[in-house]
């Protein structure tokens, strides 16, 4: 059975690929990542904390640019700003808008934008030079175990620019037959398509949405929450992840990967090999 174990393994033996590939390149390594956060939010700070531990283990640059939350805009326009001088620094390799930040959506979305297609490590743009690190992250991971995808059922709940679609778009690439379900699917269609997919994928952003078994299917829990006890839970309720997990002892072929000490680590290993990606391109402009 494939779990977060295997996960935890597989993070460690590429961060150590990665740190001996960074010794021989310096000048890649030099290339710094700029994280940008506006506040200080305490999500945020957990998130930031986590690649900041990921990129020095690496011997990676990276940088973070802490914005006061005091007016929004004046903070707008220092991020703008940023966006703008990046590409004529030499010494960042990518470009990062920590989320979440105290805006409203839409002005979010249209930062995002501005962010340069060449520096977009995190994927969000849509004109990207980089495949979004969860779905990277996750179809990364199972293929380097093997796991049988073509010709496969996947149904992926959640059709977010940054999960759902891409993931559905990689899946597919991967030659599985994809269902892409999100909150306008008919509730009966996606319980239809939940019980005849091989493998479900779930990337909304309501916790412990689902509460049904999972039967012999195999499960890749995205989406993440915190919930009044204050705990981050996943969109399946924790005693059918226990469950599932019990059960799949007797099945070694089985996945059930969680989004708690799982797919997290998964993102951040494909912002950093992004990030790596684009610190290559960069030098190579350079020489």
């Amino acid at each position: 059975m494939i779990t977060n174990k295997d996960i935890q393994d597989y993070v460690i033996l590429r961060k150590a690929g990665i740190k001996k590939y960074l010794e021989k390149h310096p000048g890649i390594a030099a290339k710094k990542l700029l994280v940008i956060q506006v506040g200080d939010n305490p999500a945020s700070n957990s998130y930031i904390k986590g690649k900041v531990k990921d990129f020095n283990e690496v011997g990676m640059g990276i940088e973070v640019a802490k914005i006061p939350d005091y007016n929004l805009t004046a903070a707008v326009l220092d991020i703008y700003g940023k966006f703008v001088t990046i590409a004529s620094s030499k010494k960042y390799a990518g470009v990062i808008l920590q989320l979440p930040v105290p805006f409203m959506n839409e002005e979010t979305k249209r930062l995002i934008r501005h962010i340069p297609g060449e520096y977009d490590v995190d994927g969000l743009t849509g004109k990207s030079d980089f495949t979004p690190c969860t779905p990277k992250g996750v179809v990364d991971f199972l293929k380097y175990k093997k796991v049988d995808l073509a010709g496969k059922r996947a149904v992926v709940i959640g059709r977010s620019d940054l999960v759902g679609k891409p993931l559905a778009e990689l899946l597919t690439d991967a030659d599985m037959t994809v269902t892409l379900c999100h909150s306008k699917t008919n509730p009966a269609d996606l319980c239809d398509a939940m019980d005849y997919s091989d493998f479900i994928f779930t990337c909304i952003d309501k916790i412990e949405y689902f509460n049904e078994g999972i039967g012999n299917a195999n499960l890749v829990d995205i989406g993440l929450g915190k919930g009044e006890d204050g705990k981050l839970h996943g969109n399946y309720a924790k005693r059918v992840i226990d469950m599932a997990l019990e059960k799949g002892k007797e099945d070694s072929s089985q996945v059930i990967i969680s989004g708690i000490g799982g797919v997290g680590l998964l993102t951040r290993l494909a912002l950093l090999e992004n990030t790596i990606e684009a610190a290559e391109n960069l030098y190579e402009e350079e020489i």
